[in-house]
């Protein structure tokens, strides 16, 4: 089910706990890119149930996507998170997980990039400061992050999408067999 590469989570889950981006290396086995370590079909299965726990929920569903590729060659994609009041955007988040541990860069509403100490404070313990990055897809990844924003209610929303090599991505709970009308898309199984 899995196939050669997937991003597995708990569809139930927040905070990247439990979220596993696999590439296959052999038939049984996989390298998660966010562990940094080769793990079995039953290392993973194991991992995963442990993370349902961890959630306490008596449903167990499991999101399984396409592992995405970053605009640079053996990369994963930037995330990034947009924090939206009312079709605003009031900041951007950049998240890299191509390293341990994670790398984060904030920029303002236009993509110009926040300091560290002055427009925030980072906590070393979660995660380092990264250079932050002006994605090449920044025109679409701002339009997207503001259409989905405005097809909400709510007063703020956190927009997710990924800047792939084929531009920005978002998951969704369609299946494969069911199409999005709308691009971008990152087909998704539960």
């Amino acid at each position: 089910m899995l196939g050669d590469k997937a991003a597995l989570k708990f569809a139930h889950g927040w905070s990247a706990r439990g979220v596993m981006l696999l590439e296959r290396t052999g038939p049984e086995s996989y390298f998660d890119h966010l562990s940094l370590r080769e793990m079995t079909v039953e290392e993973i299965r194991e991992a995963q149930k442990n993370a349902a726990a961890s959630f306490r929920r008596k449903k167990t569903t499991w999101i399984v996507e396409e592992l995405l590729a970053g605009p640079q060659p053996g990369t994963l994609p930037f995330d990034y998170k947009f924090y939206m009041f009312q079709g605003q955007i009031g900041m951007i988040s950049q998240i890299d997980r191509n390293s341990g541990p994670i790398r984060n860069a904030f920029f303002d509403g236009n993509f110009r990039p926040l300091s560290n100490e002055r427009d925030f404070r980072l906590s070393p313990r979660r995660c380092s400061l990264a250079a932050p990055l002006v994605p090449r897809s920044a025109a679409m990844l701002s339009r997207w992050a503001i259409e989905l924003s405005k097809l909400t209610d709510a007063p703020f929303v956190r927009v997710d999408l990924y800047d792939t090599f084929a531009g920005p991505h978002f998951g969704n709970s369609r299946s494969p067999r069911e199409p999005s009308s709308r691009e971008p898309s990152n087909s998704a199984m539960r």
